[in-house]
């Protein structure tokens, strides 16, 4: 048995437009203030942070994420106004809402009770849920530049949230293994 293990993580990635435009303020961050990190994945609001699983069970987990995701209904989110976690993290703040909450707290028990994966909290922040749009490879002089410009700015895209996305790790980016629809 191979013990080869890839990178994962699951989140929702928002349809078009709004995909493409947070993905123009990623390219802002890096075109302006030489933060790329950001750039390394799609546009996405983050269920579980990401964990390595053997290469063979991917298939096993894209179908057990599926019949979780059938039980799902869709719904609302809302992309609202600018946020950041010190000074090396800027994001789209996404409004907190009770079936997000729920998705996150479903997405945990899963992981945990299918793989043995717990949902580390980073520093003990709990969930935030965020659309990163510069990582932490935003220098603090480029941070001090950036966020006036930023905290104030308005930034509301309301969306609907249709499916939970799989990205995987392909040794420099994340790519999007699938996205398995809910109900």
């Amino acid at each position: 048995m191979s013990t080869d293990k890839n990178l994962y993580f699951l989140a929702i990635i928002p349809p078009e437009p709004i995909k493409s435009e947070t993905q123009e303020v990623k390219q802002i961050f890096a075109d302006q203030y030489d933060s790329k990190g950001a750039l390394k994945s799609p546009p996405h609001v983050t269920l579980h942070m990401p964990f390595k699983l053997k290469v063979e069970k991917e298939n096993d987990i894209i179908k057990k994420l599926k019949l979780l995701a059938v039980h799902q209904q869709s719904f609302e989110m809302v992309l609202n106004g600018f946020g950041h976690f010190k000074q090396r993290v800027i994001y789209l703040d996404v409004e907190q809402n009770e079936s997000l909450f729920n998705l996150f707290l479903e997405i945990r028990k899963f992981m945990k009770v299918n793989y043995n994966i717990f949902n580390a909290d980073y520093k003990n922040r709990g969930f935030h849920p965020h659309l990163t749009v510069a990582f932490r490879d935003l220098s603090k002089e480029k941070f001090k530049e950036a966020w006036p410009l930023f905290e104030d700015r308005s930034f509301r895209r309301p969306f609907t949230a249709y499916a939970i996305a799989l990205l995987k790790h392909n040794g420099t980016n994340w790519d999007v293994a699938c996205e398995l629809p809910f109900s």
